[in-house]
């Protein structure tokens, strides 16, 4: 049982020193892309809110509306 488990130690290694240069790399990009998706899915939801806002607010006095829909 301790030479497979030492196997697999070894095996291990080898894989985490190959990759020691790809992996980080990789999810260094990968955090930055979606950092930019999640910003960009904010910067559209807020557009959008703010088109409802001012289509509801189409009677030209907002003071009237607003006082009404509380």
């Amino acid at each position: 049982m301790s030479e497979n488990s030492g196997r697999l130690f070894i095996f291990l290694m080898d894989l985490a020193w190959r990759c020691r240069i790809s992996l980080p790399a990789l999810l260094t990009c990968s955090m930055a892309l979606l950092g930019q998706a999640c910003v960009l899915h904010i910067n559209i939801s807020t557009r959008t809110i703010r088109e409802q806002q001012f289509e509801g607010d189409s009677s030209g006095d907002s003071s009237e509306s607003d006082a009404s829909s509380f």
